[in-house]
Parts: C-alpha cells; sequence; structure tokens
C-alpha cells in the first residue's frame, strides 16, 4: 500500500550530531558524525545527510518540516517535579539562560538555514518560543513540567506544544488526540 504525506517532519537532537559544546555545559552528545577519518568536518557531514534527506522528501512530492530542538537542560531536569511539588511553584532553579541554548544550537541552525537558501519549500518550526522566555528557558508550560528528560517531551510536553502550534497556525492538519 502506497501512502502520500503532504508534510514529513524530521525532528531530532540536531546539537548532538555537531558537539558544539566548547565550555562543555551539557554532557557530551553519544557520538559525533565523523569518524575522525574523514577529511570534511561535522558541520559539512551533517548539512550533506540532511540535505540527502530533504531531497528525498521532495523528489516523493512531500515538503519536508525541519524541528528546530528544544531547549536543552544540563542537570537532573526530573528533579524540578519534586521541588515543583514541594513548593508549589515552578521553580526558578529549573530554568536555564537562554543564551546558553542560543550558542549551542546555532551550528545545526546554521544548516538549516542554507537549506532552507537553497530549498525554498523546506518549511521550519521552532518551539523554543513556546517553552522560553526572552531571557530564560523551563520545562514547564502553564505550570505543567513537559520533559520527560534532559533533552525530550513527554507526552503531555508533546501534547501542549501540538496544541499551542495548533493555535498559532489554525488551518495546519494535525491530528487530535
Amino acid at each position: 500500500m502506497e501512502h502520500e504525506y503532504e508534510h514529513v517532519l524530521l525532528a531530532a537532537y540536531w546539537s548532538g550530531y555537531l558537539n558544539n559544546d566548547p565550555d562543555n555545559t551539557f554532557p557530551a552528545p553519544p557520538r559525533t558524525i565523523s569518524n575522525g577519518g574523514q577529511a570534511e568536518s561535522d558541520a559539512v557531514l551533517f548539512y550533506k545527510g540532511l540535505e540527502k534527506s530533504v531531497i528525498r522528501i521532495l523528489e516523493s512530492g512531500a515538503i519536508p518540516v525541519l524541528v528546530e530542538q528544544i531547549p536543552e537542560f544540563n542537570y537532573p531536569v526530573k528533579a524540578c517535579v519534586y521541588d515543583k511539588i514541594m513548593t508549589h511553584t515552578s521553580p526558578l532553579a529549573c530554568s536555564v539562560p537562554k543564551d546558553i541554548n542560543s550558542s549551542k544550537h546555532k551550528a545545526y541552525l546554521l544548516a538549516f538555514d542554507k537549506l532552507q537558501e537553497h530549498y525554498p519549500k523546506v518549511l521550519r518550526v521552532n518551539i523554543n518560543d513556546l517553552l522560553c522566555t526572552d531571557h530564560t528557558c523551563s520545562p514547564f508550560i502553564n505550570g505543567n513540567f513537559v520533559y520527560y528528560n534532559s533533552s525530550h517531551l513527554n507526552f503531555s510536553g508533546a501534547k501542549e506544544i501540538a496544541i499551542k502550534l495548533r493555535e498559532k497556525n489554525p488551518n495546519a492538519k494535525v491530528s487530535v488526540w
């Protein structure tokens, strides 16, 4: 049975592929793209791999949607649930400066920019404005804890994000739970 999809969402722990954390603010990624034997940098290999995916999606007739990475937390974010229960608040200690994530995400965002420049049909979704203010990012939305661990949303977090995205884009075709 053949399926036709209008959009294909590409979401990942993008910054983990580029090992772009010179200050070691975050735990080291499990691997980077390069094995050290290639002449090309991780950034070039990352772009080429992502470009291959984008081309295949476009050739299939679908539109690729690049989902920007959610804010990361450099501490055991689940501890925030305990703090929230004990203090009945969204603890400030559970927030991280927005600048930290902006710096860590810079390399993959450059690749996204380049892809959109070369392939104008490519769309992009940024959910960071739903999790961050001008200066901080929090693992809470409307007082609800939305992370599974330091770099993944839990089910209720994914649902909160989907609801907020639908509010921002009422004509978007999205599943209803």
